[in-house]
């Protein structure tokens, strides 16, 4: 007896998984227009920094790129335009990603906060060399680093810091990647109690 598969057997499966993941994509950040609430952010950077995307589960779904920093491998320079403003929701909290990349080298911090109604922010990022930022065999040496820095502008000019929360990457699932405090890293992942 034989079987004859029919092209429609074929395309269920691909129908089923387009339907779930068409889902997901749909959800998530929505950059606000100038007549809605709503803060604006100048990125002061040559590197990338993006918006990351989430569904009402809290899993991201993409990501939205704010500014194009250089390749991956730092070869190719920065297309970022510094005199862009962006808007950003202000009854949601933005989870964003800054990430530096020199030749052979790779730098990634997540980081969230609550952007105010009105407000304007200026986010720069760079790297830099921190003389006792590692350990080899017990003795300090130097270890090349990146960092970001937000500041908040007054209407008098000044600039006031902007407490930002880091966040880590955590797999919920292999479909679910989640943005988690430290807080919850700490009780997710307790430290390993050495066994003697």
């Amino acid at each position: 007896m034989k079987v004859k598969l029919r092209a429609h057997w074929f395309s269920i499966p691909l129908l089923a998984a387009a339907v779930l993941l068409s889902g997901c994509q749909l959800a998530g950040y929505r950059t606000p227009a100038e007549d809605e609430p709503h803060a604006e952010l100048r990125i002061e950077t040559r590197d990338r920094v993006r918006i990351l995307l989430l569904d009402e589960k809290g899993c991201m779904t993409r990501s939205q790129e704010l500014a194009d920093g250089p390749s991956l491998l730092g070869t190719v320079p920065s297309r970022a335009d510094s005199s862009a403003v962006h808007f950003l929701r202000a009854d949601q909290e933005a989870i964003m990603e800054y990430a530096s990349a020199s030749v052979g080298k790779f730098c990634r911090i997540l980081f969230a906060f609550q952007p105010e109604n009105g407000a304007r922010y200026r986010l720069s990022g760079n790297r830099f060399i921190d003389p006792k930022g590692d350990t080899f065999f017990g003795k300090e040496v130097s270890a090349e680093k990146c960092g970001v820095f937000m500041t908040k502008e007054n209407a008098d000019g000044s600039q006031i810091p902007v407490p930002l929360q880091g966040r880590s990457a955590d797999l919920v699932s292999p479909l679910c990647t989640r943005f988690i405090t430290p807080e919850e890293v700490r009780r997710k992942y307790p430290p390993a109690v050495p066994r003697f």
